[in-house]
């Protein structure tokens, strides 16, 4: 758990040092607040993509399979 904590603020607080060009600390510092700002949002946007995720790969199995199907 603290672990993907973690790496989700580095993550962040890499983009913000892109962005913003601040120190990787100050970034981390914005990044985690703006965690905290926006939990609805980032919660929406995880869940959104996971379901998209899941989509994707349900469709290439069954493409697979289709496909599969169709040459044999």
């Amino acid at each position: 758990m603290v672990d993907c904590c973690i790496r989700f603020i580095t993550d962040n607080a890499y983009v913000q040092t892109a962005i913003h060009g601040t120190a990787f600390c100050d970034s981390a510092m914005n990044s985690f607040y703006m965690g905290i700002r926006n939990v609805k949002l980032f919660s929406a946007t995880n869940t959104i993509g996971f379901i998209m995720g899941l989509l994707g790969k349900g469709q290439i199995v069954a493409f697979t399979a289709w496909l599969c199907l169709v040459i044999t």
